[in-house]
């Protein structure tokens, strides 16, 4: 398979993966995501190396019929205090990364709600903290149907 093959591809993956896992989630201090005013809590966050692509993805368990996420698929394996640029392309380059919201159903049915517009000024900032991925971003451009402003969280690997 290609790297950085497609976004939907990438959600189906983890559509089927989080759903069936979602009973054993651990809940993580420190992962959360602010998107139009509302805070999301990580009951799992997960970075994988898989199908040669580089994903960091955090999970907010609502109900055993509704799962809420963030995705990051970044160009190259992140390295500590490595600062990527959001793209809004399929396939990020080296040094770019895309980042993308949304809702998985009891159906595994992965519904996406907006992904990171590539503003110039946007950005994720890589650090590793005793062997776990951290990474932190602020005031992110989100658009899909309509632009929103303001994605910003910090995930931290599990």
């Amino acid at each position: 398979m290609k790297k950085g093959s497609g976004i939907l591809i990438t959600l189906l993956i983890l559509a089927f993966g989080v759903s069936s896992c979602k009973k054993a989630t651990v809940s993580v201090q420190g992962s959360q995501w602010t998107f139009n005013g509302i805070t999301h809590t990580g009951s799992s966050t997960i970075f994988a190396t898989a199908y040669a692509t580089y994903l960091m993805e955090a999970n907010e368990v609502i109900s055993d019929s509704l799962t809420n996420y963030v995705m990051m698929e970044f160009g190259n394996l992140p390295a500590n205090n490595e600062k990527f640029s959001v793209v809004s392309t399929a396939t990020p380059d080296s040094g770019q990364c895309v980042i993308a919201l949304g809702y998985i159903t009891a159906a595994h049915i992965p519904t996406l709600v907006a992904k990171g517009a590539g503003s110039s000024t946007d950005s994720v900032l890589v650090t590793i903290v005793n062997g776990k991925y951290h990474f932190s971003f602020s005031g992110i451009v989100m658009n899909e149907y309509e632009t929103f402003t303001g994605l910003s969280g910090t995930l931290i690997q599990q």
